[in-house]
């Protein structure tokens, strides 16, 4: 029984982050002619993510629900505060990076043209590669999910499970990449910009 909820949460957790990472890049790429350097983008943009943002969370409380391992009763409102809530942030992260590169290329401004094309390649090779090709990789790898979910920002769920010590590493690993890959440069291009 197990076996089968575990292989049928790898599923979810694949397509979820597959779906994750093309609506991340892809919703601000086809409305990219939309973006203004005043304005934005359309708030219809942002409710098309959001959509996905909901599916996403919604899975991940279904996915604990259906686990057995998760114990019910060693879960409060502080976990859901501490954990679930904060991970909408980091949720939308990736998000929010892509349609900052898109914004500041709408501008005429030079020094913002410059910080797209900064902000578009710290955002493809620090997110896109290393992040959601790289630690995608090697969280696929680890047998019991935790990383994966990491990944996908299910921060509640990814705390009920036990991460085995020799895949320690990776989670760590992914801590570094979103730190130095994402959070750093996607804080100081922007604040320039």
């Amino acid at each position: 029984e197990n076996a089968h909820y575990l292989e049928l949460r790898r599923c979810v957790l694949i397509s979820l982050t597959l779906l994750y990472v093309c609506a991340s890049v892809g919703l601000p790429y086809l409305h990219r002619q939309e973006a203004s350097c005043s304005r934005g983008f359309f708030w219809e943009t942002h409710m098309e993510f959001l959509g996905l943002f909901a599916v996403t969370k919604c899975a991940e409380l279904w996915l604990m629900v259906q686990d057995s391992a998760v114990s019910w009763d060693q879960i409060g409102v502080l976990d859901v505060l501490l954990k679930f809530l904060p991970s909408f942030m980091g949720y939308l992260d990736g998000y929010t990076d892509a349609t900052a590169v898109f914004i500041a290329a709408s501008c005429d401004d030079p020094l913002a043209q410059t910080l797209a094309n900064a902000m578009g390649i710290a955002y493809l090779v620090g997110v896109c590669f290393f992040q959601w090709t790289v630690m995608f990789i090697l969280s696929s790898q680890d047998p019991s999910q935790a990383c994966l979910l990491k990944l996908l920002h299910m921060d509640m769920l990814a705390s009920c499970v036990t991460l085995p010590a020799e895949k320690k590493w990776v989670w760590d690993l992914l801590a570094a990449v979103r730190t130095i890959g994402e959070d750093v440069p996607q804080a100081v291009l922007p604040t320039i910009y």
